[in-house]
């Protein structure tokens, strides 16, 4: 199952990581940096700014052109990082008077008002209603979707106790494991997103060398190992220090661990872990492969809540493949 499903992740990934055409990479002031990976752009000509959506919502006018980038004058409209650019077609009209032909030239080549979609001026109180939590009621939010696969560290220290609830022995184990995630992701406010996972959670310690454990069975001598495999429904929230193509962010999470399904454990008591929480610290970044794909990359430390006789963590890194809706 792995193998399938970590070759479906390769075979979508090299479909989709083919070259777009020009974005915008950085906003400052009016003035837009541009990325054109394909061709140049023409200097002193107009090209729309296109959003995911493919509405035009700004208007730039190239000053300066270099190899794989330029460098761009907003003069109609907003611009944001990972806009595509369009080429506005040219309007000139020709006038058989010259001077009077040169100012209808000029006037036709500014960007016509009627084709960026105008939004009404709005009030102060309009104003402070969009602000803070009120961002949460726009229509205008940044969505996406995808799948990911991990791969865990874990270590877990197990207290053994006699009849009359004394320590008898204290035992340490380590082990790896592979967990599998289908995310969402969700623009809450301007730099922060939240994420919600539904997967597959694995963790699986052990120490081969050590045979004191009670088995299945009841037979003693067992190896001591604890296999566990959760469903898992994780929520994160993420702050973004970036908002170009490489997205970095940091963030924490919880995650709610539904009763273990399958796998078996000597050093534990199953019934005693069934369902229970999982707090998550990490950082990572969303890679922009276009305009709708994009790459989530992450690590994370986890850490179950201890009790008298457990203690559970992993450390875990996650790649996948996500579209923006």
């Amino acid at each position: 199952m792995f193998r399938t499903l970590l070759t479906a992740l390769l075979i979508t990934f090299l479909c989709a990581s083919y070259s777009f055409g020009a974005t915008v990479s950085k906003v400052k002031g009016s003035g837009v940096l541009i990325k054109n990976p394909e061709k140049k752009l023409s200097v002193g000509s107009y090209y729309y700014l296109v959003n995911s959506e493919g509405k035009k919502i700004g208007i730039v006018q190239i000053k300066k052109v270099q190899p794989g980038k330029s460098i761009g004058k907003l003069v109609k409209g907003k611009a944001r990082p990972n806009l595509r650019l369009v080429k506005r077609k040219s309007s000139k009209k020709t006038t058989t008077s010259g001077a009077s032909s040169k100012k209808k030239s000029k006037k036709s080549s500014a960007p016509p008002p009627e084709r960026i979609a105008k939004k009404p001026k709005k009030s102060k109180k309009s104003k402070k209603s969009k602000s803070g939590f009120g961002k949460l009621f726009s229509g205008d939010k940044r969505m996406g979707v995808g799948f990911a696969t991990g791969f865990s560290s874990n270590s877990s220290d197990v207290t053994f106790l006699n009849s009359s609830g004394q320590s008898i022995r204290e035992d340490s184990y380590t082990g790896t494991s592979l967990s599998f995630e289908l995310i969402f992701d969700y623009e809450l406010l301007r730099k922060w997103y939240i994420r919600a996972s539904l997967g597959q959670q694995n963790f699986e310690t052990g120490d081969e060398n050590n045979t004191q454990c009670v088995g299945n069975g009841g037979q003693t001598g067992a190896e001591c190992i604890v296999d566990l495999t959760y469903i898992n429904l994780d929520l994160w929230l993420h702050y973004y220090f970036t908002q170009n193509r490489f997205k970095i962010w940091a963030g924490a999470g919880i995650g709610l661990l539904l009763a273990p399904d399958g796998g078996t454990t000597t050093a534990l008591n199953q019934d005693d872990i069934a369902t229970t929480t999982f707090f998550q610290f990490g950082a990572g970044a969303d890679i922009s492969i276009n305009d709708k794909l994009y790459i989530p990359v992450w690590a994370e430390y986890g850490l179950f809540p201890p009790s008298d006789t457990v203690d559970m963590r992993s450390i875990s890194g996650y790649v996948g493949i996500a579209y923006r809706l």
